[in-house]
């Protein structure tokens, strides 16, 4: 577990922890290593993909965040979930319903809720997996790019590129195209 967090720490250089109180983290209904990830390592402390990590300390509930009305109206279990981090109306959360798995929701609710990682360790580690793929794209061409990608997340956690709707397999095509 240890090598697994500081190839996390190394990849992001600048952490931001999430949760400062262990007890918080624990009240989840989330797997051990999710929280100790939470607790002891975190995310990037700068923003990643337009997402600040910083707002969303210690795992508000995402009815909190300002402009949550819409997807409340259309997601019901979006009010529960906790927000890991914001961009101008879109959210990463963990949904507290669903064993900690990580959706990316539009809180307009104009976009369906997409899923992201079967858990918050999971995220960070596919973060991390893009960090160490993007220091390469000038050496790759854009098909490797994405493809190398692909297979480091599939191999972490391979549901968050099963889904045809998740989010990695949107940014993924977008490296592809070389918009990443």
């Amino acid at each position: 577990m240890r090598t697994e967090f500081q190839y996390v720490i190394d990849a992001f250089k600048d952490i931001g922890r999430i949760v400062s109180d262990r007890n918080v983290a624990t009240s989840l209904p989330i797997d051990v290593l999710s929280v100790n990830y939470l607790v002891e390592v975190g995310f990037p402390a700068k923003p990643m993909f337009g997402f600040d990590f910083g707002p969303c300390r210690e795992l508000q509930e995402a009815r909190t965040i300002p402009g949550s009305a819409g997807v409340l109206q259309k997601v019901a279990w979006a009010g529960d979930a906790r927000c890991i981090a914001e961009n101008y109306g879109l959210m990463f959360v963990l949904d507290v319903h669903r064993s900690g798995q990580v959706f990316w929701i539009d809180l307009q609710g104009t976009y369906a809720p997409m899923f992201v990682n079967s858990s918050v360790h999971a995220m960070g580690v596919s973060l991390a997996h893009y960090c160490r793929v993007a220091s390469l794209r000038h050496q790759l061409d854009t098909a490797d790019y994405a493809g190398r990608l692909r297979d480091m997340i599939a191999e972490s956690d391979a549901r968050a590129i099963s889904d045809p709707s998740g989010w990695w397999l949107t940014v993924i095509e977008e490296m592809g195209y070389g918009l990443l």
